[in-house]
């Protein structure tokens, strides 16, 4: 599988309004997980290295875009996820990708999110960036109740008044609404 080309095709796809619906073989999730553990390493080792972003956010494209997961990305999405030299952006597509590869894949198998999973979603919770923060949110309502263990970061971190003139921390503010009806949870106000 040549990645370029299949980014290609999936953008090619997207601006067709066709929905990309890839079906990776057991060899191009290896070569997938190689491109993004090689891209991640780079980008860690020179800082500001445009291409090795450019590579991240291809895989991470590729991968959200597949009809079929693997187990092998849960630990380089994670740290993806918590490395600090890493764009909100593709934060942001990791998170998009996350949601095929660890919570559609465990929730078919019947199996429990790992904790490291969680954690690094409550980690998320803490940044300062509205959007990384909304789109924690969006990916935390997807682990269904499974989700609802980080219920008590999500209402200590929620944003206050002032903040709702950012369109994502309303956003967000809407999110936690219904996160918590949906669990439950009665939120003073």
């Amino acid at each position: 599988m040549d990645i370029q080309n299949t980014y290609d095709k999936i953008l090619q796809d997207l601006k067709n309004e066709t929905r990309p619906l890839l079906k990776l073989k057991e060899e191009d999730f290896k070569e997938c997980f190689l491109a993004l553990g090689n891209s991640f390493e780079n980008l860690k080792n020179s800082y500001n290295d445009k291409k090795s972003e450019e590579e991240i956010k291809q895989t991470l494209c590729i991968l959200d875009h597949t009809t079929n997961h693997s187990p092998i990305f849960e630990g380089i999405l994670c740290r993806i996820l918590k490395a600090d030299f890493i764009t909100t952006e593709i934060k942001i597509y990791c998170l998009s990708a996350t949601q095929g590869m660890i919570i559609q894949r465990r929730n078919f198998l019947g199996e429990k999110l790992p904790d490291f999973y969680l954690d690094t979603l409550e980690l998320l919770l803490k940044s300062k960036d509205p959007e990384l923060y909304e789109w924690t949110l969006r990916t935390i309502d997807e682990t269904g109740s499974q989700g609802k263990s980080l219920a008590k970061t999500i209402l200590s971190s929620r944003p206050r008044f002032l903040k709702m003139l950012n369109s994502h921390y309303r956003n967000s503010h809407d999110l936690i609404e219904m996160l918590t009806n949906k669990w439950g949870l009665s939120v003073k106000r």
